[in-house]
């Protein structure tokens, strides 16, 4: 039912339930285009900034792998994986130096016992050979 400016599109039920909307509208809104980002190019970096880069590629990919095999024949295996495995426990202070966040005492203090777990293990470990 159309009263003025006004269109009533029924349910089913009383005019009260009626759905008021305007006339002029015939089709839904269409929703804002999303803007088109290049996702796949390269950022533009300084020079100084792509060497860091590539200095930080080359010791993930490169370097880390290489000394830890070194090590794995260097020295005995359980010392070896055991200093292998402290690695998630350099986040802490890099996040505290990199972003300025800092961490719950209770982290801090774990890491202090893994820390000194791993150093007690490191100078008795190698008494066994």
């Amino acid at each position: 039912r159309r009263y003025g400016a006004l269109e009533f599109k029924e349910r089913g039920g009383d005019e009260e339930d009626a759905v008021p909307t305007p006339a002029h509208t015939h089709s839904p809104p269409t929703p804002p285009t999303p803007p088109t980002t290049r996702w796949y190019l390269f950022p533009s970096l300084p020079s100084e900034h792509w060497r860091r880069v590539a200095f930080g590629v080359f010791i993930v990919t490169f370097l880390c792998p290489t000394l830890r095999n070194y090590a794995l024949f260097q020295i005995p295996l359980a010392l070896a994986l055991t200093l292998g495995s402290i690695g998630p426990i350099y986040a802490i202070p890099l996040v505290y130096v990199m972003k300025g966040e800092r961490t719950t005492w209770e982290a801090k203090a774990w890491t202090i016992v893994a820390v000194a777990g791993v150093a007690i293990m490191c100078a008795f470990g190698l008494e066994g050979e």
